[in-house]
């Protein structure tokens, strides 16, 4: 249920005129921090002292509509920056985004609505809350996402944990319990290396980082998340061409995957003791 204050009340029904403005509010994955824009254009204060800053970046979005119930509500949401538009560690917007980094993070969409231009002592509206799905399309100054509410939430099955043979949790989550900051290997990029293999001296085994990811610690593509299909002992293939060929010298973290079976548990991770699946459970046979 939407909740506005009641001066905010009083100013929609004594008043046929006034600004209104969207607040956007992103909270992003992996320590990243948050990130706060307005359709406004200078800079907004909120009473609670959040500072929302202007355009660019600016967001286009679809009319949204409320109903009584759990339907899920998606929001189509089109983001235009420019080259200049960065993180704080100076990485270009777009490019992060290229790279996974809105995947997953929490977005929040308030209403200003001001008698005067940029007053907020009236409070805000929160219109939608969901969480940013993957980029739907990139180009080199937009992209455009499906960001679905909380109650996509629900959509899972129930008992949530199914009686099978793999393990249910994700490697390094509350239930798996293992800290991904012990397993990060630090690595360096080795010349002849390419878009879609990464050359390094890890000292790992084959196929250690499979189902893995990496994260750039420096060089053009820093701060980029990339899943790792497989490696061998000098070199790491992403699942997906990376769109950039880093360079010698480039600086990177390395962490395992998991195929969620009992055996890579006990022999790779010393967790068996959390292994969540039920190998031993039978085949289904037909009567006849």
């Amino acid at each position: 249920m939407k909740t506005a204050s009641s001066t905010l009340i009083a100013n929609l029904a004594n008043n046929a005129e006034f600004y209104r403005a969207d607040l956007w509010t992103i909270v992003l994955l992996n320590g990243y921090g948050t990130l706060q824009y307005t359709s406004w254009p200078n800079q907004i204060t909120t009473t609670d002292a959040r500072t929302f800053l202007p355009g660019p970046p600016n967001f286009v979005r679809n009319r949204l509509t409320s109903e009584i119930g759990v339907k899920v509500t998606t929001l189509n949401l089109e983001l235009h920056a420019s080259d200049t538009n960065t993180m704080p560690d100076g990485t270009p917007l777009i490019r992060f985004i290229a790279g996974g980094g809105f995947t997953g993070a929490t977005l929040t969409l308030e209403t200003a609505i001001m008698l005067n231009p940029g007053d907020t002592s009236a409070g805000t509206v929160v219109e939608f809350v969901g969480e940013v799905g993957g980029a739907d399309s990139i180009g080199r100054s937009s992209a455009k996402f499906t960001v679905n509410a909380l109650t996509n939430r629900l959509n899972q099955q129930v008992p949530r944990n199914v009686i099978q043979p793999s393990c249910p949790f994700t490697l390094f989550d509350s239930a798996c319990t293992l800290n991904q900051a012990s397993f990060a290997v630090n690595c360096t990029v080795l010349s002849g290396s390419t878009a879609n293999q990464i050359n390094a001296s890890h000292g790992k085994a084959a196929s250690y980082f499979a189902l893995g990811k990496i994260q750039f610690t420096s060089g053009l593509m820093n701060g980029h998340w990339f899943s790792i299909r497989d490696n061998t002992t000098s070199a790491l293939s992403p699942v997906k061409n990376m769109g950039f060929t880093p360079t010698a010298g480039d600086t990177f973290t390395a962490y395992p995957g998991c195929d969620k079976l009992q055996t890579t548990c006990n022999t790779k991770f010393s967790n068996l003791v959390h292994f969540g699946g039920f190998p031993f459970v039978p085949e289904p046979e037909a009567g006849i």
